[in-house]
């Protein structure tokens, strides 16, 4: 499959024995639980697999809002200071779910002996009642376009002094792209004047003027934030425009490939009680997430679901484990371009 261009990474999780339902790109309807789904430059909600999550959810250009998720499947996203529902999340359930057809990677297909799907809204009551969706955001849609930064601590009072000066002179260099510039350079640059008669007042050995140096070097830095937010919304992702603004702006991510296989080295219990730690081989790869599931029968794919969605290898943590319970564990890591390999189960059983 070619790879897809991603705006959003969302790990969707579904509970109560549901299921998701999605069109494979042969237009066959399939069932699958909880995983991770991405927004497509279409701006279509789809699996790593290309299926689409049917009924069809589709994001408007440019997939940069914040995007919400509730327990009963309702999809919005923040536009314009208000939250607009995009679409909805439904659940299908069958009545004997060990006889779907099992379509590999985590897709089903439907059998006479599995039943005909029942589809309804998550927590909507009856067969529905204790189905429920949650969402993690692990890539918010945006985030990997270029974005303008401010890249100096506000104790810092040399850096944010050369920032504002450097600010100010690129922005005035180019006042036919900056044209309205909030706060106006002007403020800035009396500011600047200010900073620095109290930096040369210490330099003399004047050390009264040391909170006065630092309290005015805070104020500059807070013209900065607004000026930085002014830049970014003129400059409007675009690396182009944001550089003349005097402010350092982010690089795109190094294309990586989809993560190696995850190796568990060990699990133990955790420092909290009912949590087990997972200490796995680093994968060397920036960007990266990482998915745990549990069965307490490892041969029964169906059975695998998702306890937790983390971004660190070092907070590899799952809680809720019952004590004295064997259960099976395994890992994959994600980026975005794709999931890697699970690892090779593993068992435990929590003592703690």
């Amino acid at each position: 499959m070619e790879t897809p261009i991603i705006n959003g990474i969302l790990q969707i999780n579904i509970s109560g024995g549901a299921y998701f339902q999605v069109l494979h790109p042969d237009m066959v309807t399939v069932y699958t639980f909880s995983r991770t789904f991405f927004i497509d430059d279409a701006g279509i909600l789809k699996t790593y697999d290309n299926f689409t999550l049917t009924p069809q959810v589709n994001f408007s250009p440019p997939f940069n809002n914040p995007i919400a998720i509730n327990d009963s499947g309702q999809i919005s996203v923040f536009i314009s200071g208000v939250w607009v529902v995009v679409g909805q999340i439904m659940a299908v359930l069958f009545a004997t779910p060990s006889a779907l057809i099992d379509l590999g990677n985590g897709y089903y297909g439907a059998s006479d002996s599995s039943g005909p799907p029942n589809i309804g809204v998550p927590g909507s009551g009856g067969l529905f009642e204790n189905v429920k969706i949650s969402f993690t955001n692990l890539n918010p849609a945006g985030s990997r376009r270029s974005i303008a930064v401010l890249k100096v601590k506000v104790d810092d009072y040399k850096g944010i002094l050369d920032r504002a000066k450097g600010v100010s002179s690129a922005m005035n260099k180019n006042s036919a792209i900056y044209t309205n510039p909030n706060p106006l350079l002007g403020a800035i640059d009396a500011q600047v004047l200010v900073v620095q008669g109290f930096i040369d007042k210490v330099n003399t050995g004047d050390h009264s003027f040391i909170a006065s140096r630092n309290e005015a070097a805070v104020t500059l830095y807070n013209m900065l934030k607004n000026e930085l937010i002014y830049v970014n919304k003129r400059g409007n992702y675009d690396r182009a425009i944001l550089i003349l603004s005097g402010f350092p702006v982010n690089k795109f991510p190094e294309p990586q490939p989809i993560p190696d296989k995850v190796v568990i080295k060990r699990v133990e219990d955790g420092k909290e009680p009912n949590t087990a730690k997972f200490f796995i081989m680093q994968i060397g790869q920036r960007y990266v997430f990482y998915n745990i599931q549990t069965t307490l029968t490892p041969d029964d794919e169906t059975s695998w679901k998702t306890l937790v969605t983390v971004k660190s290898s070092m907070k590899l943590i799952v809680p809720g484990l019952e004590n004295q319970v064997l259960m099976w564990y395994r890992i994959a890591a994600g980026n975005a371009h794709g999931m890697g390999q699970w690892s090779n189960r593993i068992s435990f059983i929590s003592q703690n």
